[in-house]
């Protein structure tokens, strides 16, 4: 990614150990927004097909098929 261009090269020359932090929205624009059980529970039955519309429909609207 372009957006770490300027961390990956700082890190070739940094006399300290670099991380990055990021804050996050766990799945983000989905019926499972935020909600931790996404963390550790497989779709199944109705939510994935739901699940599988939503991705879809943003898909296409990004022009991905």
């Amino acid at each position: 990614f372009d957006v770490f261009k300027d961390v990956r090269e700082r890190a070739k020359t940094a006399a300290k150990p670099l991380a990055i932090i990021a804050d996050t929205a766990k799945g983000q624009g989905g019926f499972f927004a935020n909600q931790r059980q996404w963390h550790y529970r497989v779709p199944e039955g109705n939510d994935l097909e739901v699940l599988r519309t939503q991705l879809a429909e943003e898909a296409k609207a990004l022009g991905i098929d």
